[in-house]
């Protein structure tokens, strides 16, 4: 596959010599069959002369194809007809001349009278000119095609782009919090330290894997989860109580990378327990009637005094990323019931497969 160039780009050629060589097979039917009631010349002669004919616009308009892949791209309609017109004629006068030379050398001199010269100019820019008008409008849209591909390609790799950008403040934030998890029990108990340390391990490397991709199973995040309440629960020891409860048949759904994990994290650091009473956090996964996955993440508490569980910069890039990964598709609820705040999250069926 041949290509060309245009402003910077390159653009693919279509298969150039089948439509080249049909089209002067074609004009060489149309001219034979149009002079072969009115000429003079036997048929055999007359289709042999049209041959010639056509052989040679096969050549002449190769120059053509060259100066148009080079000049007309991102041309305007107005100028590009001009320099389509202006090469159709100057090329029609150069084949002419040649062609004329050639004959009269052969013919022993003989020069046709002016009548047929012009006539046959005539009929020569007519064939360039539709030849033209096939060749330019199959590489004018073949080259708004490689521009519509480019700028989806171009949305394509932003898209990927934004959401890597708005993926990794969740991931420094929440190593954070573990690092001063684990921090604080370094100084309280050593032997469990060290076995946070290797939870700790555990969540990096979950970290690392599933961070590459925009979407995990439900599983996989739970399970990331597991660790990260594991972790917390050695530090905070009875002042936390979890409770996960996830239904079998949504563990093979699909979700956003660290979305879950980032609901039961706020939950964690922003939850209040009652005095005297350990902070409660729930995760529940399971399915709506019409197939869609609901997470229900609550923790004791209240709005009023966690904040941030609202307007923090991790739930605010969840909601962009999922404005993105499940558009008009997802709805992210953050409420207060009963002493409880919940976040729900809902996906819909068909975004989640």
């Amino acid at each position: 596959m041949t290509r060309t160039r245009v402003e910077g780009s390159a653009i693919p050629d279509a298969p150039f010599w089948p439509g080249h060589l049909g089209f002067w097979l074609g004009y060489l039917a149309i001219v034979y069959l149009a002079l072969l009631p009115v000429s003079p010349l036997p048929p055999g002669e007359l289709l042999l002369n049209k041959a010639i004919w056509a052989a040679s616009g096969v050549m002449v308009s190769l120059p053509l194809r060259a100066f148009y892949r080079r000049s007309l791209p991102g041309s305007r309609p107005g100028s590009l007809a001009l320099v389509v017109v202006t090469a159709c004629v100057g090329t029609a006068g150069i084949w002419l001349a040649g062609f004329s030379t050639v004959s009269a050398l052969h013919a022993g001199g003989d020069r046709p009278t002016v009548a047929a010269v012009a006539g046959m100019y005539v009929a020569l820019v007519i064939a360039l000119l539709a030849w033209s008008a096939v060749y330019v409008s199959s590489l004018l849209w073949r080259t708004a095609a490689a521009d519509r591909l480019a700028r989806t390609e171009a949305e394509r790799q932003l898209r990927e782009a934004q959401l890597a950008a708005l993926r990794q403040p969740l991931q420094p934030h929440f190593l954070f919090n573990a690092l001063a998890s684990v921090r604080a029990l370094v100084t309280e108990d050593p032997v469990r330290a060290r076995e946070a340390i290797g939870v700790l391990a555990e969540l990096l490397r979950d970290s690392l894997h599933d961070g590459a991709s925009d979407f995990v199973t439900v599983a996989r995040e739970v399970e990331s989860v597991s660790r990260y309440l594991a972790l917390e629960s050695m530090r905070f020891e009875h002042r936390l109580a979890t409770h996960v409860r996830v239904d079998p048949a949504a563990a093979g759904h699909l979700v956003p990378a660290f979305a879950i994990r980032l609901l039961v994290e706020n939950a964690v650091k922003h939850g209040h327990a009652p005095k005297g009473q350990p902070l409660e956090v729930g995760l529940r996964i399971g399915l709506e009637s019409t197939g869609a996955l609901e997470v229900r993440v609550e923790n004791s508490g209240s709005l009023a005094a966690g904040t941030a569980t609202a307007h923090g910069i991790g739930l605010l890039n969840l909601r962009e990323r999922l404005v993105r990964l499940f558009p008009r598709r997802h709805s992210l609820a953050l409420e207060e019931n009963d002493g409880k705040v919940v976040a729900t999250l809902v996906l819909a069926a068909e975004g989640v497969r």
